[in-house]
């Protein structure tokens, strides 16, 4: 009798552990879908718009039973995963604090100033700010998984919290205050860099960067390309709008297959005439004749800006 007491104890002691850990989780996936649901809500008021986790792709786990998912939610079955919130009307995303798992954020046209919220999304792998007085990006220099950035029409001039994030691939600073381009110079996975309508002018940062294959610095300051010799990689290269004059270092690009040059003093084009994969450049109407000699030499095709 005393065994059978001393086993039904230690059974009952074993079952009520484990529903002790059962209604801890469920606690937890209770509170996660109440807080999914708020930042939803909140997200849907701005007219904005969420992805879920199965409408990108992954399986769904929502119960074909109905009478679960009445009880329980979808929330509790459903991550979001990328959300796009914008509008005068939107000057804080502390509300995104609510949706840890997210791995996509578009903020624009919005009031937002600060990004401190988006410290805390540590799954993040890509993020857009389009035209938002935001200057700061301090709060972006943990995310180490953030793959793709994107910050348009800001008030942004120091890239110095982007220097470790070192899964960048993509990076657009463009209609920004960007004077020094010092901090990318370790971010050797990138393959896009785009700083249109920044005030750069030194592109030196730029020479380890020898995975870029689309490089934009249209808009700028630059006049110096000698820094790109040995970035072999680049298929597109922009340039228009800035105080370039010489393209002799691109004759060492093998792999450039774009090239637009509008806008600029640049009026020999020979150092192209060597590149195998050139397909087209675009030029200025004052360029248009020295072009074409290109185009009689080569065959690359030579459109006129604006057309």
């Amino acid at each position: 009798m005393k065994r059978y007491l001393r086993f039904g104890l230690r059974s009952l002691l074993i079952v009520m552990t484990l529903f002790c850990v059962w209604c801890a989780w469920l606690v937890r996936v209770l509170h996660h879908a109440e807080q999914q649901g708020e930042a939803v809500a909140w997200i849907s008021k701005h007219h904005g718009w969420v992805k879920y986790d199965w409408e990108l792709g992954k399986k769904s786990r929502l119960p074909d039973t109905k009478w679960v998912r009445d009880i329980f939610g979808d929330d509790c079955f459903q991550t979001v995963e990328k959300v796009g919130i914008g509008g005068k009307g939107i000057n804080d995303l502390t509300p995104l604090e609510k949706l840890p798992k997210l791995q996509g954020v578009y903020v624009y046209h919005a009031k937002v100033e600060d990004l401190t919220p988006v410290s805390k999304l540590q799954h993040l792998r890509w993020l857009a700010v389009v035209d938002a007085p935001i200057e700061d990006l301090t709060p972006l220099a943990n995310l180490e998984k953030l793959e793709s950035l994107e910050c348009t029409m800001t008030r942004v001039d120091d890239l110095t919290p982007l220097a470790h994030l070192h899964n960048l691939g993509r990076l657009r600073i463009t209609q920004s205050d960007v004077q020094d381009l010092t901090p990318v110079a370790n971010l050797r996975k990138l393959t896009l860099l785009d700083v249109t309508a920044n005030p750069v002018r030194d592109l030196s940062p730029l020479a380890s960067l020898t995975r870029l294959k689309t490089l934009n610095l249209q808009v700028t300051q630059v006049r110096d390309l000698t820094p790109l010799r040995s970035l072999r990689r680049i298929e597109c290269l922009g340039v228009a709008q800035t105080d370039v004059t010489d393209i002799t270092p691109l004759a060492a690009l093998i792999n450039l297959r774009s090239l637009h040059t509008s806008y600029t003093e640049v009026r020999d084009f020979s150092p192209l005439t060597e590149l195998p994969k050139l397909e087209q450049i675009v030029v200025g109407s004052s360029q248009l004749a020295n072009a074409k000699l290109l185009t009689e030499r080569t065959g690359v095709k030579v459109r006129l800006s604006g057309n």
